[in-house]
């Protein structure tokens, strides 16, 4: 397994038009329609990792790179079932997560919110740790809680088909445990602190995750990608 996370820092508008002509049709088409600068570099920089990986280490040319998605939205790589990847993004940052099974991930800025909402994603087991947590720490505790199960979500792969309510993840002696009724598989997760204003977490298969994440900044990945092509 591999996790990369992409710090996003200002970067030439003319670079981002040219590197997005390498992308497929349908994220061309995504670009074209945000608002706001900074959702269009998330998403460009989102494609283009993924292109930039597969390309170094599965030998692929860009023009060989194909997404599809399944009936829930889950992309693939065309041909390539032993790609597995998943993809995130939220603020300054774009992260990804590269296996041989199912992955998930998910990272988001730690940003005040109405924690009423737990009435609607979190199970009252999740609600008694959360309620639980000191004052200073309940925020992070949501998220933290929160991205593991949006990781969770994201691997199976099914979208919001599956509850957020459903299951819960909870922490049982430091430990991160999946309590379900509905799913029989052995999913495992860890978290990494990237950056002391967000939350990260992944959900996987197996229990071989790396001790850390691969950083790099969204100008040093544009200069890897331009050199692929």
């Amino acid at each position: 397994m591999e996790i990369v996370a992409v710090r996003i820092e200002e970067i030439d508008h003319t670079l981002c038009d040219r590197l997005s002509t390498y992308l497929s049709p349908d994220r061309r088409k995504m670009l074209r329609h945000f608002k706001f600068p900074e959702d269009q570099l998330r998403s460009l920089f989102s494609e283009l990792l993924v292109r930039t990986y597969v390309i170094e280490k599965w030998g692929l040319s860009n023009d060989t790179v194909t997404f599809v998605k399944n009936k829930f939205g889950k992309p693939a790589l065309a041909g390539f079932p032993q790609v597995q990847f998943n993809l995130s993004h939220s603020g300054h940052w774009v992260v990804a997560a590269f296996d041989e099974l199912p992955v998930g991930i998910d990272i988001e800025e730690i940003v005040p919110i109405d924690l009423a909402i737990t009435d609607y994603c979190f199970t009252r087991l999740e609600k008694t740790q959360l309620d639980v947590q000191p004052g200073e720490k309940t925020l992070e505790h949501f998220y933290k809680v929160w991205t593991l199960k949006e990781s969770y979500i994201k691997a199976v792969g099914r979208g919001l088909s599956i509850p957020p309510q459903s299951f819960s993840i909870v922490y049982v002696d430091d430990r991160i445990r999946l309590q379900t009724s509905t799913d029989k598989e052995n999913w495992c997760f860890h978290q990494y602190e990237i950056d002391d204003r967000y939350a990260l977490s992944v959900c996987a298969r197996h229990s071989m995750f790396p001790e850390q994440l691969h950083m790099i900044s969204s100008n040093d990945l544009a200069f890897r990608f331009k050199n692929l092509v």
